[in-house]
């Protein structure tokens, strides 16, 4: 069985009050190395584990927000088929989109050509508790995609380390279009992505307000990096 370690950042004192602790420790043969009471930016905080951290020991490095709970059982098996040694690809999600067409407001599921690019799934919980869902359903996975959601990015570490792919630190955003970013810069090295349907529920049910200076920053940013000066 392989090996899988997923990496998450917290506001929190206390890693253990985590939905995506919680739920990693009841999987086999999946560690889970966290930092609590984070301030810095996702990209810095990613970076600093591809660079640091001893992962070598590892086949896969999963990224992750602190309020998903990973209950997939087959874990390390589907990672094994979707970004394995003989696979084509190097990088999964759970959602995404094979089609990337930047628009004035750059959200992935919004950024296509045509609907039926999109692929995928993503499991909320209602505001009623921690066991009721709902499923928001994008279209069919596997499928092979240019941009992931930045819930939940597993990479194969080989492939990654091998192509040099990081994570853009000079975002004005600390928390936005880091992983918008990182599937271009990925793109752009030869690796490719897929969607894979892994089960998890996702707390948040997704980006609420993109009406803030924070955010309007990083927007124009990805926009100028990746070639469109205006909207």
């Amino acid at each position: 069985m392989s090996n899988v370690i997923v990496y998450s950042l917290t506001k929190g004192d206390e890693m253990t009050n985590t939905l995506v602790y919680k739920s990693v420790r009841n999987l086999n043969d999946v560690a889970i190395c966290m930092v609590t009471e984070n301030t810095e930016a996702i990209a810095k905080g990613y970076n600093e584990f591809l660079d640091h951290y001893d992962i070598d020991e590892y086949d896969y490095a999963i990224f992750c927000h602190d309020d998903v709970s990973i209950e997939d059982a087959n874990l390390a098996e589907k990672l094994d088929k979707a970004i394995g040694d003989d696979s084509e690809f190097a990088i999964c999600g759970s959602a995404g989109t094979s089609s990337c067409v930047i628009k004035d407001k750059c959200l992935w599921h919004r950024m296509h050509n045509d609907i039926k690019s999109l692929s995928g799934a993503v499991a909320h919980y209602t505001d009623k508790d921690d066991t009721e869902c709902f499923m928001t359903n994008f279209g069919p996975s596997p499928k092979r995609v240019i941009m992931l959601d930045g819930l939940f990015l597993a990479v194969n570490i080989k492939k990654v380390k091998e192509a040099g792919v990081r994570f853009d630190e000079s975002y004005p955003s600390k928390f936005h279009f880091y992983d918008l970013d990182f599937c271009l810069e990925a793109n752009k090295a030869g690796l490719k992505l897929t969607t894979y349907p892994i089960w998890m529920v996702h707390k948040s049910h997704g980006l609420e307000d993109i009406n803030n200076p924070e955010w309007d920053a990083g927007n124009q940013y990805f926009k100028d990096k990746w070639g469109i000066k205006n909207g």
